[in-house]
């Protein structure tokens, strides 16, 4: 999915604030015409396991802006400049990619329409399952974006599950299916120190994500649905 990237953009500009886009699992969706990672100052992409795109691990980072271009070149290697050995311009690190996982997401590359293909497909189907079932709500997309899905969550209504996502995660595990959990927001983490946030802590508890890889059937597709379906009460 892609936020709104015209209101944040304009409100970035207007206060002088660079805009980084956390594009990580949005490879190939659109705002409008616009791939996502490529309307801020700099867009980054995630190749970690699970990812549209992988390299098993390692990411990449996108921008128009030739400064910062430069930039992430010396943060990604040590900041080390290549014209004297062992100078440092700044305080890299090595973030490079081995030239082995550079090949294996270069290949992907090489089948991103097939792959995009049955990403459409997936989510289509889910969609298609759940469109009138009670109980479950789907994400929803605005009509700006054109996603190209990397996992499918929806949101099971308490009042419909009410024994609890949490029941529901361990009840398909013990049916052969392996779910996920929404993220947990920054408040419930000590670290961050953050002001309650209930809205996202509710949405938190309630989200579940399902089985999405690529080559994953309709006949799958349909079996995990129903035993979501099956799940309530």
């Amino acid at each position: 999915n892609v936020c709104n990237l015209d209101a944040i953009q304009s409100l970035a500009r207007a206060r002088g604030i660079p805009l980084i886009e956390d594009a990580a699992e949005a490879l190939g969706s659109r705002w409008g015409e616009h791939l996502a990672g490529t309307v801020g100052d700099l867009g980054t992409f995630s190749f970690q396991a699970t990812k549209t795109i992988t390299t098993g691990e390692g990411g990449l980072v996108v921008t128009r802006n030739p400064d910062l271009a430069e930039k992430m070149t010396l943060y990604r290697s040590h900041g080390l400049q290549r014209k004297t050995h062992y100078w440092h311009d700044l305080p890299g690190h090595n973030f490079r990619l081995t030239n082995l996982q550079a090949a294996l997401g270069f290949a992907q590359v090489q089948h991103w329409q097939q792959i995009k293909k049955e990403r459409q497909r997936i989510s289509a189907r889910y969609g298609a399952c759940f469109e009138k079932a009670e109980g479950i709500i789907p994400q929803r997309f605005p009509d700006r974006v054109d996603p190209v899905v990397w996992a499918v969550a929806v949101r099971l209504q308490p009042e419909i599950y009410r024994s609890g996502r949490d029941a529901v995660m361990a009840a398909m595990q013990a049916r052969g299916i392996e779910t996920r959990p929404g993220f947990f927001p920054a408040s419930v983490h000590d670290y961050f120190r953050t002001t309650a946030l209930p809205l996202c802590e509710e949405l938190a508890r309630q989200i579940i994500s399902l089985p999405a890889f690529v080559g994953l059937s309709d006949q799958r597709i349909e079996l995990i649905s129903q035993t979501l379906l099956d799940l309530r009460g």
